[in-house]
């Protein structure tokens, strides 16, 4: 099995990890706990609910409680890791096949729609082939609630290149659907970040206003 970065995973506990970077340990996949299932979640069917964690903190305190033998520290990386074994993987969500899914369905959901229109227009303007671009996240799992986030991925080092690119005009250009954080979005997105930060709002505002992979639409 090869997983890389945008990817998600789901043990046979059912519990779904993200993917982390492109390169693994023999027989394991370098992932990290996102959605668990959880009787007091708000995601899912009534049948399989889940919840989700966000910060790097919570994730390992998960683990200390549900999976501490999956906390392992790689020698290679020499860091304090979660890495999960495959042969505990009973599925593999993949962003670009998910993406072919939903441009062919007829039946989604307002965020899915709209997770369609932002995947077509950024193709579009970047020039990249669909087997270059996917979506990640709540979408990818279909755990996603009306407010997610959507989460384009782009393989490639060129396509990531032209990606980058065309989303800074595209933040630019008034007429078009990609729109910068105001400084109000910013300090939510600080505030929601505060738990992994150390540095002050006007440092993380600076910081994050550079970037165009990031935005409203």
């Amino acid at each position: 099995m090869k997983a890389r970065e945008g990817e998600l995973i789901k043990t046979r506990d059912n519990v779904i990890f993200d993917v982390k970077g492109l390169v693994h340990p023999p027989n394991k996949v370098i992932a990290f706990p996102r959605f668990i299932p959880s009787p007091q979640g708000t995601r899912g069917s009534q049948k399989d609910l889940y919840g989700k964690i966000y910060s790097l903190g919570e994730r390992f305190k998960f683990l200390e409680q549900n999976s501490p033998n999956l906390i392992v520290h790689d020698p290679v990386f020499d860091e304090t890791l979660c890495e999960v074994p495959i042969d505990t993987i009973q599925e593999h969500y993949e962003p670009i096949e998910k993406l072919r899914l939903l441009r062919t369905s007829k039946k989604l959901s307002d965020l899915e729609r709209k997770a369609v229109q932002l995947a077509e227009s950024l193709k579009k303007a970047a020039d990249i082939p669909w087997s270059a671009i996917g979506i990640s996240g709540s979408v990818l799992v279909g755990l996603h609630a009306s407010k997610s986030d959507i989460d384009p991925v782009v393989y490639g080092v060129e396509n990531c290149r032209k990606a980058y690119a065309a989303l800074e005009n595209l933040l630019k250009d008034g007429e078009s659907h990609f729109k910068p954080y105001s400084r109000e979005e910013l300090q939510v997105l600080f505030d929601f970040r505060s738990k992994d930060t150390i540095m002050s709002f006007e440092d993380f505002a600076r910081l994050e206003s550079r970037k165009a992979f990031q935005g409203m639409f």
